[in-house]
């Protein structure tokens, strides 16, 4: 008897031992480190789901890392080369590819196979390589040209058309200039900061691209495509239509400091994701109208691009809890309805329904240029390749010589095909 009394104790106490461990193992403190860019907006609506996720599980904290988008890939980069890159990333579709070749990100695959992550009502694009899956896509997102509505009917003028043209955007600017008491009549040639992406559509729209099919050089032959699309930026920037180049380069880093958000300029250019920063910063609906079109256009130029994604780096001590922070942001109802759609249009069918009945006027605006601008697509282009970074770094500073005058936009079509080339080779 007293042998059986003192086995069941022993077992009872390895029943606890082990419970307690199982438990502790639950309730393991964890910390993540989130990194992205943004604006002010995006910063705080994704801190506030940082601290609904923290409340729903009280033993992950998180540690944000966020800036503009200025300096975001430089301080990624450091991190990368030191083997300490956040848990979770926010990327790019210009980067991600480089970081994946790199072995910088982990396949998610696992997680989705494993139900930590919930891919049943994702209905959008993600970014998979070998069948693997790399990034979360947030949301979705196009091109577009920003208007202020109540400008245009202050000067007598009709709301942008699908149908309209790059020489309609030049009258219309000028028009606005002359009429309004205003600085610009549009902050910049629509899509010709940055990543420069108002050529590309101008490329596509003449049925080229800025890389070949294996992108080992430029994509165009007749650099008369450079010069007519910079000739048109540099035309309405010596004219005082648009802002100058040290305007430009601060907006295009900050959606704040751009002159059309404090009512300086009638039009400006943005990803569809942005109205929601742009409209708060303005203080009103911000309206959207797509970008123009090429005269006698070989292919549509527009194109619904993935408007980020978030991954989980290689380097990650708790993947599957990053895992879990991602399917929170893509698939929970209420941090949807804080994130407002400011990363683009939900990647859920089910969240996107459900948000329909209450989507405020600005979120409206998004979802429906969606759709607007998914019946004036074509295909997006194939990821970019590695050296992208320095063909657009070097486009940028190309486009900036043309605006300070320093080159014609002819010499400036040869000089950036002669560099590109030498990255791209």
């Amino acid at each position: 008897m007293k042998k059986k009394t003192v086995l069941l104790s022993l077992i009872l106490v390895f029943i606890m031992i082990f419970s307690a461990s199982v438990l502790a193992q639950e309730e393991e403190e964890i910390t993540l480190r989130i990194s992205w860019w943004g604006s002010q907006s995006r910063h705080n609506k994704t801190l506030e789901v940082i601290e609904m996720f923290e409340e729903q599980n009280p033993n992950i904290n998180i540690e944000p890392q966020y800036t503009g988008w200025s300096g975001y890939w430089e301080q990624m980069s450091a991190q990368a080369a030191g083997g300490n890159l956040p848990d979770v990333m926010q990327h790019d579709r210009m980067y991600l590819t480089q970081y994946i070749n790199n072995d910088r990100i982990l396949s998610l695959t696992p997680y989705v196979e494993n139900g930590t992550l919930d891919m049943s009502n994702i209905d959008q694009p993600m970014e998979e390589v070998d069948g693997e899956l790399y990034g979360v896509t947030l949301g979705v997102n196009a091109f577009a040209v920003a208007y202020h509505q109540d400008m245009f009917e202050e000067a007598g003028l009709e709301e942008p058309s699908p149908e309209w043209t790059w020489q309609d955007f030049m009258d219309t600017s000028r028009t606005l200039k002359e009429k309004l008491d205003i600085d610009y009549g549009s902050t910049i040639l629509p899509g010709a900061h940055r990543d420069v992406f108002g050529f590309r559509i101008w490329l596509r729209q003449h049925g080229a691209s800025l890389y070949n099919e294996d992108a080992t050089g430029l994509g165009y032959e007749d650099d008369q495509l450079f010069t007519d699309f910079f000739g048109m930026y540099e035309q309405l920037k010596d004219e005082g239509v648009v802002a100058p180049p040290e305007v430009t380069e601060e907006a295009g880093h900050n959606i704040e400091m751009d002159p059309f958000v404090q009512q300086r300029s009638a039009m400006s250019s943005m990803w569809s994701n942005q109205v929601v920063a742009a409209s708060s910063a303005a203080g009103k609906k911000v309206d959207l109208t797509l970008m123009p079109n090429a005269e006698g256009q070989e292919q549509k130029g527009m194109f619904i691009k993935p408007g980020m994604y978030f991954t989980v780096s290689k380097n990650s001590e708790h993947p599957e809890a990053a895992a879990k922070f991602i399917n929170f942001f893509v698939n929970d109802l209420e941090a949807n309805k804080v994130i407002d759609a400011g990363r683009g249009v939900p990647v859920s069918s089910e969240i996107r329904s459900k948000m329909a009945p209450e989507l405020n006027d600005i979120n409206r605006e998004q979802f429906e240029y969606i759709d607007l601008a998914t019946d004036h697509s074509s295909s997006i282009y194939a990821p970019p390749p590695k050296n992208h970074p320095q063909v657009r770094d070097l486009m940028t500073e190309t486009v900036l010589r043309i605006l300070y005058g320093q080159m014609s936009a002819e010499e400036a079509a040869e000089s950036f095909r002669s560099q590109a080339e030498n990255f791209l080779n």
